[in-house]
């Protein structure tokens, strides 16, 4: 049994920053699906919610408004509009990525430092910065804020979902079957 203590809705939004990534290795099909999955956060969100949304390759770039916003039929809009347009290529800064939209939820606006999350939509293949998840916390975890709350959409048959549960503080190497350990049992004959 777990307990939590659940803000209350009526008072407060959520504020999340979604992270497309935008890089050569997502390629159009997985781009598309990451537009796909914005679409469906845009139509889940409502009026008290604020959203920024980041386009990422070797930079970063909003968009839409550069700053957490209210969720208004004009900010879906344009956030559609201008996803559209975006095509895949250039290298991944992954850590450079998610450290920008940290620091995008801590400025100051709706929502309070901390109260938001980052969510990353891509196949985790950093090319450049760090490249593990503990390499990627740690780094984010040098910020003011702190690491942030972080959630993770694998997209693309090559993601690397180990790293990027590891990023959301999950267990970030493989295990055996199952997540289980296991141990291979020698079997053969043995002379004496």
């Amino acid at each position: 049994l777990v307990r939590t203590e659940v803000p209350d809705s009526a008072d407060s939004g959520i504020a999340l920053a979604l992270v497309v990534d935008t890089s050569l290795s997502v390629g159009a099909s997985s781009l598309e699906t990451q537009r796909a999955i914005v679409d469906a956060v845009l139509e889940g969100l409502g009026a008290k919610d604020s959203l920024v949304v980041l386009a990422a390759d070797q930079t970063v770039r909003a968009i839409g408004p550069a700053t957490p916003s209210l969720v208004t039929p004009e900010l879906r809009s344009a956030i559609r509009k201008e996803l559209a347009a975006v095509h895949a290529g250039g290298a991944s800064n992954l850590s450079g990525a998610l450290e920008q939209a940290a620091d995008d939820l801590d400025a100051p606006g709706p929502g309070r430092p901390g109260s938001g999350m980052v969510v990353y939509l891509g196949d985790g293949r950093a090319t450049i910065g760090e490249s593990t998840a503990r390499d990627i916390r740690r780094r984010l975890g040098r910020r003011a804020g702190g690491v942030p709350r972080m959630g993770a959409v694998a997209v693309g048959h090559g993601a690397d979902r180990w790293l990027l549960a590891g990023l959301r503080g999950g267990r970030s190497r493989r295990r055996g079957a199952g997540g289980r350990g296991h141990r291979r049992r020698r079997t053969g004959t043995h002379a004496s």
